[in-house]
Order: structure tokens, then sequence, then C-alpha cells
């Protein structure tokens, strides 16, 4: 009767059996302690996804009733008398420091600050903060230099500035075109967050994403 034995084997593949038994044994001491035990008999926690995710009929009233406070100001202060667009724009110039600073603060505030600057943190770490480190010392450069030449200008936008630098409205024109094109693509990626957080919501209600 023929042993079969060891030396019948290639030796290339004889090494490979050796590699994997010893991998197979590294692999078995290098697991925990608990990795072969029997799990808790505990129930598991669960939640109630309806109202865990799924808006309720406040949050559309609080919803809703910022819109309409939204358009009550705009609608009040359109028939109040507001006649020329510098009276609309920059009230005549007389603002205080107050209000001035909070209007400039709201009109910043939009979607890539509730959602994309947490997330960019959350996903590429705290190095996120050097840019505003850049971004301060911009803010203080321009209402230090810019601001004060345009405010003796008295111009209500950088538009109507460069009419009268170049004396030519077809110069206005091109930077205006170009001023609404840069803001419907930043308004697509604005509204985009938002519409995201809704469509979750509302066409799929008590799934977790």
């Amino acid at each position: 009767m023929y042993i079969f034995s060891e030396c019948d084997i290639p030796y290339g593949r004889t090494e490979r059996l050796r590699r994997q038994q010893q991998q197979q044994q590294q692999q078995q001491q290098q697991q925990p302690i608990y990795a072969n035990t029997k799990p808790c008999a505990r129930k598991p926690i669960t939640m109630d996804t309806d109202t865990r995710y799924h808006l309720s009929v406040i949050d559309y009233v609080v919803f809703a009733f910022t819109l309409v406070i939204s358009l009550g100001i705009g609608v009040y202060y359109a028939f109040r008398g507001q006649k020329t667009t510098s009276e609309f724009i920059v009230a005549n110039r007389n603002m205080k420091v107050l209000p001035l600073a909070i209007s400039l603060m709201v009109s910043f505030e939009s979607s890539i600050m509730m959602l994309g600057m947490p997330a960019e943190v959350y996903i590429y770490g705290f190095s996120y903060v050097l840019s505003m480190v850049g971004f301060c010392i911009a803010q203080f450069l321009s209402g230090f230099i810019f601001v004060p030449f345009f405010r003796k200008q008295k111009v209500t936008s950088v538009f109507e500035y460069l009419e009268k630098r170049f004396e030519s409205r077809t110069v206005r024109f091109i930077g205006n075109s170009l001023g609404v094109l840069s803001y419907m693509c930043y308004l697509g990626i604005v509204l985009y967050g938002p519409g995201t957080a809704l469509e979750a919501d509302i066409i799929h209600p008590g799934q977790h994403r």
C-alpha cells in the first residue's frame, strides 16, 4: 500500500500550504479573548424611526411662519414709500452699525455654512480653519480699503462703479451678466443642501439615510 507523503507535493505548493497555516495561526493568536464568546442575551434597542426622522406639524408651522415673516417684511417696505434703488439697497446710507452688521451676517448664512462646513470638518479634519484665517484677513482689508472707497463714490453696486469708471454701459452690462451667472451657480449649490434634507424626509419619511 502506497503512503502519500509530503515529498510527493511540489515544493512551491508545499511552501504555500505552510504559509497559509502560519497565517491562520497568527490570526488565531491576534483574535481577542471575547471573539468566540456568545453575545449577551439582551434585547436590541429599538427606535421609532417615524418620530425620529419625520417632520411633525409643528415643524411645518415654524417653516411656513418663517417664510410668511420674510415675505411680510418685503411687502411692508415695498408699500412704505421706497422709491429709489439707493433707498431700497443702502437705506439712504442712514443705517447704524448694529443693523448693518446683522444684515451682512445674515446675507452670508446659507446651507454651505450650516451643512457644508461641518461636513467638511468632519470628513477632512480641522484644517479647514486655515481658510477662515485668510477669509478674516480679507474681510478686514476690504473693510478698511474698499468699503471707504466705494462709499465716497456714492454707488449702490460695483457694477455702477464700472459704468462710471469706464463711461460705458456695455462694461456694466458685461459685469452684471457675469455676476448674475456666478450667483446662479452659487444658488444652485446653496439650494441643493436643504433640498436634499427635505427630500429625505418628505419623499422617504421614516428612513434613515
